[in-house]
């Protein structure tokens, strides 16, 4: 459903799309050439909110899949539903 819509209306580059004016094509090629930066990797290395991210990130997988491994066994044996 989605996939005509998709290759309809999205580009790898903005610059390639067909809808784009031509002082907006210019105006990005302007911007992307005064924009290329190189990655602060120590930074991101030092950054103490990655850390917490990954953290979290972590934690909330393992409680999901906890909960999709454990859960039907806890509904069988503690709330004494049957599986049907």
């Amino acid at each position: 459903m989605w996939t005509p819509l998709w290759f309809l209306l999205v580009r790898d580059d903005p610059l390639r799309h067909p809808c784009i004016a031509h002082k907006e094509r210019e105006l990005l090629k302007e911007i992307t050439i005064q924009t290329k930066r190189s990655v602060p990797w120590y930074r991101l290395a030092t950054c103490p909110t990655v850390y917490i991210l990954a953290l979290v990130e972590f934690a909330v997988m393992w409680y999901l899949g906890f909960i999709v491994v454990q859960g039907p066994t806890l509904l069988v044996t503690q709330m004494r539903f049957t599986p049907t």
